[in-house]
């Protein structure tokens, strides 16, 4: 399976390769971009209804305690009345006229302190005395408390208590009532719930669903909507599973989000809630907008990925229909460039170009070579027969020789002999050096019995390299050359010395003379020739042609690296290196 994915991918056209490429790139950043934008904005759904509910707990708070210093003062001023509290402890039907005083006094005076404060909705006095006379519902005997929730009720000082009761949506205060030193009774203020808890039932967040209270005991709670409250004891099961007042918890197949603070003078908790679904519907909404947004941009970038492809391809598409003509051996096909530079594709263009004109220039090189080669067979084969005839008389020659005593004679026909059949003969391109030397030799000897100047030849070159293959007659044009040019005048002395060294895998073979040398310019034409600057000047001078000749054959055989180089001596004369790749007795090239 993999392999066949692998193959399909290789068979896909580059432009879909650059498309399927280009589009994940561009898209991973939009991708994460709207991720990113769409958590910003859900961040700040949620810190938006944070702050918020921070601020409807912290009105609620602020709004209760203020409430709850009114009420106490209320009360602070009833439990001050003395003579309403001593009338209360004593028989108070034991005079029909003073109870009648007291109530139109003291008892006028007292309702009037509670009913000018509209967070009290009733108060209630409990005392503890048999002969206190009830007037309901401001004056009551302590009996009545027996069995109630406010008997345990734990009263110090003049501090009130609160009593919530959310099952029946009463909230009490409660007071010990003293004479001196003496508790006498109990003060029950029963709270009006709406004003005492105006945060609760006025402010509203446009993002929650209810402010509630809840008593921390449980058991019911106090709220503006009670039917889009949950369940109160998952609220308190969430508030207490939470360290940081932030609820998160599921309802009735509802997820809730809230905040929560706890108000110790009640021993309740100030719960803001909402619904996620409420919470989310914004967010959500701008979710679905840039998902449309999202898309219609993918679209686009898709469109717009097609026409940087298709742009930038269509050259490509030419330079790969003019391959396929290539391939089919039309050689004449070039691609069209563009001036002055440009990207990779001209540069490939201007390459392949190029490449296909050197390619025409080995081919025609190729077919020159060809003829040249079917002409020198030809040639070959001619010469066998002429070389034939040739060797033939030479060997007349020598015996006639001998016969007539002519010795000298006879040894010189014999080198003669000796030159042209190591000259006429090609069965390899390539002989030892030992063999080439072995030519330099019988050469030297044939000039130098049929010249009338002095010829020396020292071989230096040592028994470790003679068996080295080099290209046949790279050493005895040299040489021949040194003779010709050495003693242009053909009288006198000339030295020739011969070496053989090696150096970084290279072979040095020298030839070098004691001759007159060569001038500057003419050195200086002999090297432009060798660096192919041609070899008009020298044809027409028949100067160097040697030379020329066996560089060629030098580069064509073993690349740029081999050559022939000339050089003038420290003392006159000549100096002239081979140069061949060499790797113990074995030369590259042929």
């Amino acid at each position: 399976m993999n392999n066949k994915r692998l193959i399909m991918a290789r068979r896909m056209r580059v432009s879909s390769k650059i498309m399927l490429t280009l589009f994940p790139i561009l898209l991973i950043p939009c991708l994460i971009g709207a991720a990113l934008w769409l958590k910003w904005k859900t961040d700040g759904v949620y810190t938006r209804f944070d702050n918020e509910a921070a601020a409807v707990l912290s009105e609620l708070r602020s709004q209760t305690a203020g409430n709850a210093e009114l009420v106490s003062n209320s009360a602070l001023i009833a439990l001050n009345r003395r003579s309403f509290l001593e009338f209360c402890t004593g028989d108070m039907d034991a005079d029909g006229l003073a109870l009648v005083k007291f109530a139109q006094n003291e008892l006028q005076d007292m309702r009037y302190i509670f009913q000018s404060n509209p967070l009290i909705s009733e108060a209630s006095f409990y005392f503890e005395n048999d002969g206190v006379y009830e007037i309901w519902p401001l004056i009551y005997n302590a009996d009545r408390l027996k069995n109630t929730a406010l008997e345990s009720l734990n009263l110090r000082g003049q501090s009130g208590v609160y009593m919530t009761d959310a099952e029946e949506g009463e909230i009490s205060c409660c007071y010990a009532v003293y004479l001196d030193v003496t508790r006498i009774g109990m003060l029950v203020l029963r709270i009006n719930i709406e004003p005492f808890l105006s945060g609760l039932y006025q402010t509203m967040p446009e993002t929650t669903n209810s402010v509630a209270l809840l008593p921390a005991d449980g058991g019911g709670c106090f709220t503006s909507d009670r039917e889009a409250l949950p369940g109160t004891e998952a609220i308190l099961l969430a508030i207490s599973e939470s360290a940081s007042g932030t609820l998160e918890f599921e309802y009735g197949g509802s997820s809730y989000y809230g905040a929560a603070a706890y108000l110790p003078l009640l021993d309740s908790w100030a719960v803001v809630l909402t619904e996620l679904e409420t919470l989310m519907s914004g967010p959500r909404a701008a979710m679905f907008s840039s998902l449309c947004v999202f898309a219609l941009a993918a679209i686009l970038l898709w469109l717009l990925v097609q026409y940087v492809c298709r742009r930038l391809l269509r050259r490509l598409s030419s330079l790969e229909d003019n391959m396929l003509r290539v391939q089919g051996g039309d050689l004449t096909v070039r691609i069209p460039e563009r001036g002055g530079g440009g990207d990779e594709l001209d540069t490939l263009a201007h390459t392949f170009n190029r490449m296909l004109d050197r390619t025409q220039e080995l081919m025609d090189e190729n077919v020159e070579r060809s003829l040249a080669a079917t002409r020198a067979e030809l040639n070959a084969l001619q010469s066998q027969i002429n070389s034939h005839f040739l060797y033939n008389a030479l060997e007349s020659i020598r015996m006639m020789a001998e016969i007539r005593g002519e010795q000298g004679i006879a040894d010189t026909i014999v080198s003669l002999g000796s030159l042209l059949r190591y000259h006429m003969t090609w069965k390899d391109r390539t002989v030892t050096l030992r063999e080439e030397l072995d030519c330099v030799h019988r050469y030297v000897h044939f000039c130098g019995v049929t010249g009338e100047a002095e010829l020396v030849l020292e071989d230096c070159v040592s028994g470790g390299y003679l068996d080295c293959e080099i290209p046949k007659l790279s050493i005895q044009p040299l040489v021949e050359n040194a003779i010709n040019h050495g003693l242009p005048s053909g009288h006198g002395r000339l030295h020739i010395r011969i070496s053989c060294s090696s150096e970084d895998s290279w072979l040095k073979v020298c030839v070098e003379n004691d001759g007159c040398g060569i001038p500057a310019e003419r050195l200086e034409a002999i090297r432009r020739a060798l660096d192919g600057g041609g070899v008009e000047p020298l044809r027409r001078e028949r100067n160097g042609i040697g030379i020329v000749n066996v560089h060629q054959r030098l580069v064509m055989s073993y690349g740029e690296g081999a050559r022939l180089r000339l050089e003038s001596g420290e003392t006159g004369g000549v100096r002239a290196y081979v140069i061949l790749p060499y790797n113990g007795t074995e030369l590259g090239g042929w």
